[in-house]
């Protein structure tokens, strides 16, 4: 009788240790993910910054993007530098939204640019809306309605 006593007191206390590993290991999973996410958010903040300042520091594009935000006409060349840039900037974004779909600091990337002026919004209605993903222009989409009304 002692015997299964003992038996039963080791499978309890193993059954133990086991769902104390499990914590422990889900835990280390939920630190990990969000070491991760606070890693990539650097790094796309450190591309953002280098792609302003390179376009800050060249004065033929800063007349582009001007002329580009305010939806005035571009040549072709013109055209392509702007969407490039464009392109670019909201491609960072989405790398951030993959990973963090439900910060704040997330939408206001997207939210800022698409504030800069009216050229911004018909590049996302006219190109953007066709380079990123139906849920992340759906993402787009109802915030910004949302922060309109």
């Amino acid at each position: 009788m002692e015997f299964d006593n003992l038996s039963t007191i080791s499978q309890i206390a193993t059954g133990l240790a086991t769902l104390a590993v499990a914590v422990f290991l889900a835990s280390q999973l939920r630190l990990q993910h969000k070491d991760s996410i606070i890693s990539m958010r650097a790094g796309v903040t450190n591309t953002l910054t280098a792609l302003a300042e390179h376009h800050i520091s060249d004065p033929t594009f800063t007349n582009i993007f001007l002329r580009g935000i305010r939806d005035e006409p571009l040549d072709e060349e013109e055209r392509h530098r702007y969407n490039m840039f464009l392109n670019m900037y909201f491609i960072q974004c989405q790398q951030m939204w993959f990973y963090d779909r439900e910060s704040e600091d997330t939408w206001w990337w997207f939210w800022t640019m698409l504030q800069t002026g009216p050229g911004v919004i018909r590049w996302y209605e006219e190109v953007g809306s066709l380079l990123l993903p139906d849920e992340l222009n759906r993402y787009i989409n109802e915030r910004m309605t949302r922060a309109m009304s």
